[in-house]
């Protein structure tokens, strides 16, 4: 039995959504108990995305392809993932001074690298490692993401045929 090639511009399939979602809620087992009032800071989420995947001049940030948003829809499904992003945005809130959308380019680097080097079995690093994962999935998910990048088009985008054929 073959299975048709995945469209390149399509969205994740839901087999695709669904191996994610359970890479995700692995990695939040244990869950990780923040002290929030349980709602996500969407500014902090999007600066948090925006830090690890910045504009240049050749690509957009990922907030500009609304990455934020995607992964907000995702975690509705996916058990754990609201309290993570609700969590984490509110300790981004807290470290230190303004909230962590207000934060020079420079501040948001050196928290998220000091998460990025934190305990695995803590709440920074979990949030920091899943909402990574998340936000180069749905940011290369785009076709606008590599628009922009001198890259040569694949010679089969839709694969290689079975060699039986």
């Amino acid at each position: 039995m073959t299975t048709a090639p995945a469209q390149p511009d399509a969205p994740l399939s839901p087999a695709r959504r669904r191996a994610l979602a359970g890479a995700v809620a692995a990695m939040l087992a244990p869950q990780v108990v923040w002290a929030d009032d349980g709602t996500p800071d969407g500014r902090a989420l999007a600066a948090f995305v925006d830090t690890l995947l910045p504009a240049d001049a050749l690509t957009p940030a990922a907030s500009a392809l609304g990455v934020p948003e995607a992964i907000a829809d995702f975690a509705a499904g996916v058990p754990g993932l609201p309290e993570l992003i609700a969590g984490g945005t509110a300790w981004l809130d807290r470290t230190g001074g303004p909230p962590f959308a207000e934060l020079s380019a420079a501040d948001r680097d050196r928290v998220v690298a000091w998460m990025e080097g934190s305990d695995p079995a803590q709440g920074p690093y979990r949030f920091y490692e899943v909402i990574r994962l998340l936000a180069v999935e749905f940011y290369y998910a785009a076709p606008e993401a590599v628009a922009g990048l001198p890259l040569n088009v694949a010679p089969q985008p839709r694969g290689y045929p079975p060699p039986w054929t």
